[in-house]
């Protein structure tokens, strides 16, 4: 349902008029991009007609505001004026998100095309960098090679397929006998899976792997964005062909730490223990009733045994072996040896050593020396620094605390029956709040059990042939489970490393892969796709729907005068408050910068585009809810071979695309007519628009340089 948002846009009194104005176009019922584009267009070049009559930060605080409003304009937004007894009768402008949920077919293609056309503009912002410009350039100059011996100019086209020659084969399969079609499939088509080292280079044109990864990329409609943590890319290759060409690219990133259906799902954010206000929505939402309190409790008790089981006492004691882990994993000899806690604490926590570790917490938090830390080597030492030691005293004292309610319940409570003891938990805040931190700090020492497939699908004119699922099995191959736990086998921590003070190396157990659609009306890609494996089936599920968190609502252009805005309000980057990308300092600097400086101007629930994606989780165990809740120390998988010879149950992937998608795709005349009106080979240069008359701030570059 679309959320109504009361806003209270800040701008100078010299500009007042033209807020004024703006109001004057609107009314009770709602308007949009149609009916407000050209009013705010106006608005915003009268902002520009008066900027050497304002004071710099006058400037800024109306820029902000009306390209702000003109870009979620384009995303389906739209604006009211509403009239609340709250406000003394004062008219207040209102927010109205995207109506998801009453679309039409037609209007959700709109939208999506809307969506995709942002998208797009993002990523020609990228390719219009020089120094994109300067490596597709590169990458499509003829060089010599000598691959197979002799030498001979190769470029990165000769890594795609000409569309022509896979539509000449596809007539030709169509044409076969019935008995002959499956013999031919091999000669058309032998898809592969590659990983992509960063020093590896392409034996057909010695092209390092990763540049031809990056230039593929380039082909997409998303911006490129690197995230900090792992990553792991691949190309999917046609054997069939001279030069193998590229069928697909895809990667797999370090996963986001909070998605709140993918982690109910998992067991990591059950329902039984969130929030009032979220279980409410969740009973408004998911059971279509009203939350009356008898109905919220009966939730409770439903949920906690259907995530936890019946055993409610072993559940406790679970949950409490849980949080001696943690302590486990924290660096604490300097918390001992200067006296703010004893080793009795650890095991029966009291309320002086609760208060003295918030002290030394408050201590750290005030002292300068947070502005700034710099990684060495010597984990130890950075443990102690003043950043990892407020983290560390952060989280003991969380978990002491939850410790301590814990015990305190279960001395409380002992002999009561199971059914009784839920009844308790479920209607105690503490108790839940102190059960979420154990899950808490399960889901950080099993995280890496868990990752993002980041990009995922095909090039043209694979594409066409559904590619695309192919692309999507193959992530979720053994092949990849193997090469995951061989690449990150002895990779340290480094945030937990520098919480225990010496090296934490996580677990490399890839036990699930999660995904989101680029649309909330559906992903074609990931659609009923299912395939069978030794010990079980391979499944993308559909958990729900993202919160619609994200940027791409704000353009580069609005997001400069945020930056711009926040310079001007703060006079340094030390200045208590301002976001900054240091280390240590939070996650998505860029979310954080726009949602800070949209509240220096009355408009902070526009910092988020309300444009929620599918979630769909992959299981590649079946045992994954389990092993990534702590409750089995080994994932079984789906397949019979992660370790030694995963190519095999790999392959087979492969050939079941083949027969449930490839097989009936390639003898459909309108396919193989549209791979037919394909203009030309992928090309990356032809997608690079010309700069616009209007210059605009320096896009963030499309790729980050990487380590050798």
């Amino acid at each position: 349902m679309p959320e109504t948002h009361y806003l209270d846009p800040d701008v100078p009194d010299a500009t007042q008029d033209l807020l004024e104005r703006f109001y004057s176009f609107l009314g009770k019922d709602p308007k949009g991009e149609d009916k407000l584009s050209g009013v705010v267009q106006s608005l915003r070049e009268e902002v520009e007609a008066r900027k050497t009559t304002l004071t710099r930060l006058g400037y800024l605080k109306a820029k902000a505001v009306f390209e702000t409003i003109e870009d979620v304009l384009g995303l389906y937004w739209q604006f009211s004026i509403q009239q609340p007894e709250s406000s003394g009768g004062a008219a207040a402008l209102v927010a109205h998100s995207p109506d998801l949920t009453t679309t039409d077919e037609r209007s959700a293609k709109e939208m999506k095309s809307r969506i995709r056309d942002t998208l797009v503009a993002a990523r020609d912002d990228q390719l219009r960098d020089e120094s994109t410009r300067s490596f597709v350039q590169e990458m499509e100059s003829p060089s010599s090679h000598a691959g197979n011996g002799r030498p001979r100019e190769t470029s990165i086209q000769d890594l795609f397929l000409a569309p022509e020659a896979l539509a000449d084969d596809l007539r030709s399969f169509a044409d076969a006998p019935v008995h002959r079609k499956l013999g031919q499939l091999t000669d058309i088509i032998q898809p592969y899976l590659q990983f992509v080292d960063s020093d590896e280079r392409d034996r057909f044109t010695g092209l390092r792997l990763l540049d031809i990864w990056r230039y593929a990329r380039c082909t997409w409609s998303i911006p490129h964005k690197q995230t900090p943590g792992r990553r792991m890319r691949y190309l999917v290759r046609d054997a069939a062909r001279d030069s193998h060409p590229i069928i697909g690219i895809g990667a797999i990133s370090s996963a986001v730490m909070q998605l709140t259906p993918r982690d109910r799902e998992i067991g990591w954010s059950p329902i039984a223990l969130a929030q009032p206000s979220r279980l409410k929505e969740y009973v408004r939402s998911e059971l279509d009733e009203e939350p009356t309190e008898q109905l919220l409790q009966e939730t409770r008790k439903r949920e906690f045994e259907s995530v936890f089981g019946p055993d409610t006492w072993e559940v406790v004691q679970a949950f409490l072996d849980q949080l001696d882990q943690a302590i486990n994993y924290l660096y604490i000899d300097d918390f001992l040896s200067e006296g703010i806690l004893n080793a009795s604490d650890l095991s029966e926590p009291s309320t002086d050593c609760l208060e003295s570790i918030e002290k030394r917490r408050q201590e750290v938090k005030n002292a300068s020396s947070n502005q700034s830390f710099t990684a060495t080597d010597d984990y130890e030492k950075d443990a102690k620094s003043s950043l990892y030691t407020r983290k560390r005293a952060t989280v003991l004292k969380r978990v002491l605390d939850a410790k301590c309610t814990l015990q305190n319940f279960i001395r409380e409570n002992s002999g009561a029956p199971d059914q009784e003891l839920r009844n308790l938990i479920v209607s105690k805040g503490s108790v839940r709040r102190a059960l979420k931190m154990a899950l808490r700090s399960v889901k950080k020492r099993r995280m890496a059990g868990l990752m993002d497939i980041t990009t995922c699908g095909a090039v043209s004119p694979y594409n066409e042939v559904l590619g695309g699922k192919l692309v999507s099995f193959l992530m979720a191959s053994p092949q990849v489970i193997a090469e995951y736990r061989q690449r990150y086998a002895d990779q340290e921590s480094v945030i937990a490393s520098r919480m225990r003070g010496e090296p934490v190396v996580r677990r490399p157990e890839l036990a699930l892969l999660s995904t989101t659609s680029l649309y909330a009306v559906g992903s074609s890609q990931y659609n009923r796709l299912k395939a069978p494996t030794a010990k079980g089936k391979l499944h993308y599920n559909e958990v729900g729907k993202s919160s619609g968190h994200g940027h791409i609502h704000i353009s580069e252009r609005t997001f400069q005068t945020l930056k711009d805005l926040l310079d001007e309000i703060h006079t340094s980057d030390e200045s208590e408050g301002r976001p900054n990308n240091r280390f240590g300092n939070g996650v998505n600097y860029k979310m954080r910068t726009i949602r800070a400086a949209l509240s220096e101007v009355g408009l902070k629930p526009l910092h988020q585009h309300e444009h929620p994606r599918l979630i769909y989780l992959v299981p590649l165990a079946n045992n994954w809810r389990d092993y990534l809740t702590g409750k089995d120390d080994t994932p079984t998988y789906l397949y019979d071979d992660t370790e030694d010879s995963p190519e095999e149950e790999t392959e087979a992937l492969i050939d079941f695309w083949k027969l449930r998608w490839f097989y009936k795709r390639a003898q459909k005349d309108f396919i193989i007519e549209r791979i037919e009106e394909i203009d030309g080979k992928v090309k990356v240069s032809s997608l690079i628009p010309e700069f616009d008359e209007e210059p605009k701030p320096d896009p963030a570059p499309l790729f980050e340089k990487e380590a050798d």
